[in-house]
């Protein structure tokens, strides 16, 4: 499997049709490989519970890194947060291809409205390795920070992953 994907990482982020594919011969292993990426994500997203979490801190980066560290396609992530910056929970919103991911801000709205979240950070991982945004994701952000300042929910920033480094669309002042 390292061989496959490259490291533990990868094939814990892979796609369930690539980890099926790779592994048809041992249909159990990939329940066991599931169970494993749970197991992972809920330790991870436990250590968040009730905190304050801040684009900057460095748990926060490793956390997100490690929800988009798939190689293989574009994943929309966010973090929903309290009117005191807690942490409420994190999530993928969104699965695209190598290219791309579609935000839909019905489903990111929705959301936070069932989590009565005031805050959102949003994070999606370019399979480049270029984390620099592209002109269309300045241009969606911008609108979602829009639609969401109509319902007093605060967009903290949209982060971009890629080659193991992290672009804050608003601090590079683009949102």
């Amino acid at each position: 499997m390292i061989h496959s994907f490259g490291s533990i990482g990868r094939i814990l982020s892979v796609s369930d049709s690539r980890l099926a594919a790779a592994l048809a011969d041992y249909p159990d292993a990939v329940g066991a490989i599931r169970a494993v990426r749970d197991l992972v994500q809920v330790s991870h997203t436990g250590q968040f519970e009730g905190a304050v979490v801040t684009v900057d801190d460095p748990a926060l980066q490793t956390y997100l890194l490690s929800q988009l560290c798939n190689p293989d396609e574009e994943r929309l992530f966010a973090i929903f947060t309290d009117e005191h910056g807690r942490f409420l929970n994190g999530e993928q919103m969104s699965r695209g291809n190598r290219t791309g991911v579609t935000l839909h801000p019905r489903a990111i709205v929705q959301r936070a409205l069932d989590l009565s979240a005031t805050g959102i950070i949003l994070a999606h991982n370019h399979c480049s390795g270029d984390c620099r945004p592209s002109a269309e994701d300045i241009v969606t952000t911008r609108k979602l920070q829009s639609l969401l300042e109509g319902i007093e929910i605060e967009l903290i920033d949209h982060l971009v992953l890629g080659g193991g480094k992290i672009f804050s669309i608003r601090e590079g002042e683009l949102l």
